[in-house]
């Protein structure tokens, strides 16, 4: 498969659209340096002599904001705070995105292109099961709470994955195909045909070429001796 998963469309897509955001740049570069892995490859010419330069991950962005071993620290503890807080509240949900995105992208040869409608249906269905499954069950207190964490942590992991679709840039494969289906009308150039001679039939014409061409006699002058006239031979 030369396109491989069209990581150069996408790369493209996505840095094009990604502005002041360190994030969309880090996506973008990623994918770049994976087509240009690719191409090596095809070409034989094997892994890069020297290291690609991304954007920075978000952890390390939020931790090295600014110099000083102090400073460091400080920004170190919050972001630590935070990646907990996010665990505890979404983490299963990015675990389920992940999974999800990761099945059809292996499975992206046999499904064909990645798109987030599939998605955000299966999102919608799930969340209208575990509602009807709530409000049915008639679960109280701690297991309400707990079922409907576990409800949300589904049906929102299932939804971010169609966020990660788009924010991988699959939507320029969608417009990559559609401009490949498109079809060029042909062009017609209409053309005069040369005009041809009509031959029209004129008895007179052709009964004076039918008619014997005269030739008019040739005359020749023969010298004579003196006192003699000359003599006049006719030729045909």
């Amino acid at each position: 498969m030369s396109e491989h998963r069209w990581e150069r469309e996408r790369a493209a897509w996505v840095l094009a659209r990604a502005g002041h955001r360190p994030g969309a740049r880090r996506r973008g570069e990623k994918l770049a340096v994976v087509a240009r892995r690719n191409d090596r490859y095809e070409a034989g010419a094997g892994d890069a002599g020297f290291a690609e330069v991304t954007t920075r991950p978000l952890l390390y962005r939020a931790i090295f904001r600014e110099e000083g071993a102090a400073n460091t620290a400080g920004w170190a503890l919050l972001a630590l705070i935070c990646v907990m807080v996010v665990a505890v509240l979404a983490g299963p949900a990015l675990i389920i995105s992940r999974a999800a995105y990761g099945t059809w992208w292996v499975m992206v040869r046999k499904w064909s292109r990645m798109m987030p409608g599939p998605y955000l249906l299966i999102a919608a269905v799930l969340g209208a099961v575990a509602w009807l499954v709530l409000s049915t069950t008639g679960l109280e207190g701690g297991a309400l709470l707990a079922a409907r964490y576990v409800a949300f942590q589904v049906v929102g992991g299932v939804a971010w994955a169609a966020w990660l679709v788009r924010a991988n840039g699959w939507a320029a494969v969608a417009r990559k195909q559609k401009q490949s289906k498109q079809r060029i009308a042909p062009i017609v150039v209409e053309t005069e045909a040369p005009a041809v001679p009509v031959e029209v039939d004129n008895p007179s014409h052709q009964e004076r070429d039918d008619e014997p061409v005269g030739i008019a006699p040739i005359v020749i002058e023969v010298e004579t001796e003196v006192g003699h006239e000359p003599e006049h031979k006719e030729g045909a």
